[in-house]
């Protein structure tokens, strides 16, 4: 195992050094045994016909793939296989790239193909929290999903791979009314099983680590668009499910092969980062998770830099969940009030940041967190590698600018009298 782990950091950080100036050296990080670029190929959306700017984004530095068993019906992991493939064929070997992919969601036509057959081995561990999206991290079912990936990719194990919102249970739970502390016990329980799979799987080589994709305390929404508290996730007991589940393959607990966390992060949703003091709802504050993370040994990916859900008040719309604002700006559109007031307040503070559109600054921002290790960003169309590659070519922003930015963001939020009582 360690012979591989070394592997692994050396083809990945041959990889990267050999792309020169490509990479600034204070952008290359480390999540378990690889080094991977601070920016990240966020695999939502992403089709067979988006297969070039994936293999483009590598090329520029981009190294670490992240996509999901059931984006796009498993579509997404169709064009990471083909990516690779082509990344190949240019002298660029399956060795230099992180692909991370996510289970635990059966939704579309996986879900209706399903239903449709007998009940699988796994049926009495599915959470059917919805007619159309349920979901499962029994280890029968995650064997069946990673047999699934290796298929959908050309053959190509995934080199690490996330829970997908375990605290889906939860959700149920909470319907069921099931006590908060009675519901969490049976979670990580169900997550130490998960694991403990994992770990079975590093040691016969087929995976090098894991982790698990989730709404923390000190993130501003839970998984199902409410309170985050009773469905939020303490990064320190998964720390703890993770040593569990290494001492059950017979290795010690600082073995375990849980590498990383990923979670939403922008520059609305800045909990993570800046925590949640809540002095009227005492119960539900919570401290940024990010220092824990680093203390615990645990990487930090973050996902949408640029795709916020904003507080109500923010946004043309009421602001309720899954209304997104887009932290960008386009030449044939009027800026909205939001990213006009993002634009002037992160220009103060990112250095340069008054030459720089919004996305261009929220991406040197996204970069240059500090406790992140890789900032996931969507390339669905060749400007976007392109401005991401910009952001990894220069060398990061001071960890002082990328808190400043936050805390300027969440300020504009505030002098636009946004309702966030409940979210800072």
């Amino acid at each position: 195992a360690q012979a591989k782990e070394k592997f692994a950091m050396a083809a990945t950080r041959k990889f990267l050094e050999g792309l020169g100036s490509a990479v600034h050296p204070s952008n290359l990080r480390k999540i378990g045994p690889f080094s991977v670029g601070s920016i990240g190929v966020g695999c939502y959306r992403m089709k067979m016909e988006h297969v070039p700017m994936i293999a483009g984004a590598v090329t520029k530095g981009m190294n670490f793939i992240d996509t999901a068993a059931h984006y796009e019906d498993g579509a997404s992991e169709v064009a990471v296989g083909a990516a690779l493939q082509i990344l190949q064929q240019n002298s660029i070997p399956r060795e230099a790239c992180v692909v991370c992919t996510k289970y635990g969601h059966l939704e579309g036509r996986s879900l209706a193909k399903y239903q449709a057959a007998p009940p699988a081995p796994y049926h009495d561990d599915m959470v059917q929290y919805s007619q159309v999206s349920w979901h499962c991290i029994s280890p029968a079912y995650l064997e069946a999903e990673l047999e699934g990936s290796e298929k959908r990719m050309g053959g190509a194990s995934p080199d690490m791979v996330l829970l997908h919102n375990p605290e889906f249970f939860l959700s149920q739970c909470k319907k069921d009314r099931v006590p908060v502390a009675e519901a969490h016990d049976e979670m990580y329980a169900r997550i130490t099983k998960a694991f403990t799979f994992f770990e079975q799987q590093i040691e016969q080589g087929r995976i090098k680590s894991y982790g698990v994709s989730t709404n923390t305390r000190s993130c501003f929404f839970s998984v199902s668009g409410g309170s985050n508290v009773y469905e939020s996730m303490d990064v320190e007991r998964l720390v703890l499910a993770a040593r569990d589940a290494a001492t059950a393959v017979g290795k010690g607990i600082s073995e375990h092969g849980m590498a990383a966390i990923q979670l939403p992060l922008n520059l609305v949703e800045s909990g993570a980062v800046l925590g949640r003091p809540l002095p009227k709802y005492p119960h539900a504050a919570a401290p940024p998770c990010l220092p824990l993370a680093q203390r615990l040994g645990v990487a930090v990916i973050s996902n949408r830099p640029l795709n916020a859900i904003p507080p109500s008040g923010a946004a043309p719309s009421d602001g309720s969940w899954g209304q997104h604002v887009r932290l960008a700006q386009r030449p044939d559109k009027p800026a909205s009030a939001t990213v006009a007031i993002f634009s002037k307040a992160i220009g103060a503070v990112v250095p340069g940041g008054s030459e720089l559109s919004l996305q261009e600054a929220a991406l040197r921002v996204a970069s240059g967190t500090p406790g992140v290790d890789v900032a996931l960003v969507g390339v669905r169309q060749r400007e976007y590698v392109e401005q991401a590659a910009a952001v990894l070519a220069e060398e990061r922003i001071p960890e002082e600018a990328a808190i400043a930015a936050y805390r300027a963001a969440r300020q504009g939020l505030e002098d636009m009298q946004v309702k966030h009582e409940t979210l800072w």
